[in-house]
């Protein structure tokens, strides 16, 4: 769109345009002047929160209650209905008249004048109230405040209580419905102190596993002694060829008897005789004559014995029987063992199953038992006094100030909504112009709009009858 059309239809609709922008703001000029005037009030109240977090906790061991919080939870108190209700009761009633119900509208309207906020970073607590004036204001939040600080620690410690109380038979109850858990997983799985019998379990299978390692041992042992012992019986005779054919000869055995006494002779001799007197070399001759005739007699029988079973053999092959028939009763005693070890290991799988079933159950009972101590606790806390509850004083009274001004209607703020208001007005305006122009405002819409080149635009001219 060519700027001169902008500008051509800006000035064809000025008036239009002017008094779009000007009734939003006439309106507001209007609104500042009409609307009953209100006069605002301010108190603070300073919310001490030493006792409050050392003493609320949150479930379990989990963190303590923050400052922000604890100032949080009062301002909603202060916003509550109850309350709000309450100070339009004592303000509006009459002295000995009974207390009339305020309804829906008074309530909603009394919430909108008063306001309050926490001022950040701080425990302070601004409340504010508007009224035609500020005698009127002052009144009506000193009653506010009396009603508060009154009422808000005899309400608080008994809605806590409550609370403690329902919290205290609903953790009873649900300990209560653990127990009956746990003693029921116990006989399910028929085991009644798992800690114990583990630790019997573990022993008895500690001195079992260390018996069959000892029998183990033991077989091997006996195993590696019998191939020893039947690798040497390989290698020894059965047979030997140890006894004489014949028993023997009385001649034998009385040239064994001569020889011995002529050597004993001999050696009686030698003490007295030299080694070659004629006595000596004669009792050497002698013994000579019997040596020979013994071996000669013993070399008649030398090529004629008879068998007899080797006494080694037989006690290695005893042996190694008697060793053999000990690895089958080792054997079997190791297996036996290993059998109950196995028991046993099916028991104390059962007992880490049920140990796994117990523990979220036991954790849930500790931590149920834990909650139950730090409320009954703070229980304790609440009905030997304020029990850790927050306490809140008055810092900054309601008080009349002169020369105040109205809080309500504020001007800059209808003002500057005015003339946001009218620019959104005058622009609606501008658009709807445009969308629902009908006319050539300048030689270039013709040109755009048939496609030829325009020669001459001629203004328009009035005669003197008034026509164009």
């Amino acid at each position: 769109m060519w700027s001169r059309e902008v500008v051509a239809l800006l000035f064809r609709d000025a008036f239009r345009i002017a008094l779009a922008f000007a009734i939003p703001v006439l309106v507001a000029m209007a609104l500042i002047l009409v609307l009953p005037k209100k006069y605002q009030v301010t108190a603070k109240l300073l919310v001490s929160v030493s006792n409050a977090t050392t003493s609320l906790v949150t479930e379990g061991n989990g963190p303590l209650v923050t400052a922000d919080q604890v100032v949080n939870s009062e301002v909603e108190v202060l916003k509550s209905q109850d309350l709000a209700i309450r100070t339009i009761q004592a303000s509006s009633g009459q002295a000995g008249a009974a207390p009339r119900v305020p309804s829906d509208r008074e309530v909603k309207d009394f919430q909108s004048d008063i306001n309050v906020a926490a001022v950040p970073a701080s425990n302070v607590i601004k409340v504010s109230y508007r009224a035609a004036s500020q005698a009127e204001a002052v009144r009506i939040l000193k009653i506010f405040l009396k009603f508060y600080t009154e009422a808000r620690d005899r309400d608080a410690i008994r809605s806590n209580l409550d609370f403690i109380h329902r919290e205290i038979a609903s953790l009873e109850a649900e300990s209560a419905s653990i127990d009956e858990d746990v003693a029921r997983v116990k006989v399910e799985m028929g085991v009644f102190d798992p800690e114990v019998e583990k630790k019997t379990l573990l022993e008895s299978k500690s001195a079992i596993l260390g018996n069959v390692m000892q029998m183990r041992a033991n077989a091997g042992q006996l195993r590696a002694k019998v191939a020893s012992l039947q690798s040497t019986l390989r290698t020894t005779p059965m047979v030997i060829q140890a006894y004489p054919d014949t028993e023997e000869s009385d001649a034998s055995a009385q040239a064994r008897a001569r020889l011995l006494e002529l050597r004993e002779q001999q050696a009686k001799m030698a003490a007295n005789y030299q080694p070659d007197s004629h006595a000596m070399k004669d009792l050497q001759a002698q013994i000579d004559m019997t040596l020979t005739f013994i071996n000669a007699e013993s070399a008649r029988f030398a090529n004629k014995t008879r068998p007899a079973r080797n006494p080694l053999y037989d006690e290695l092959n005893a042996e190694a029987v008697h060793s053999q028939s000990q690895i089958t009763p080792e054997e079997r005693h190791a297996a036996s063992l290993e059998s109950q070890s196995g028991t046993l290991e099916q028991k104390l799988k059962r007992i880490e199953t049920t140990e796994n079933r117990l523990a979220p159950l036991l954790r849930r009972k500790a931590s149920a038992a834990a909650r139950l101590d730090t409320l009954r606790l703070k229980e304790t806390g609440l009905q030997l006094g304020k029990g850790g509850m927050p306490s809140v004083s008055l810092i900054e009274s309601p008080e009349i100030q002169k020369d105040a001004k109205p809080a309500w209607p504020n001007k800059i703020l209808f003002l500057l909504g005015g003339l946001f208001a009218g620019l959104a007005c005058a622009a609606t305006t501008i658009a709807i112009s445009f969308a629902l122009k009908n006319t050539f405002l300048v030689p270039e819409a013709v040109e755009r709009f048939a496609n030829v080149p325009v020669l001459v635009s001629l203004p328009i001219r009035e005669t003197g009858t008034g026509r164009r």
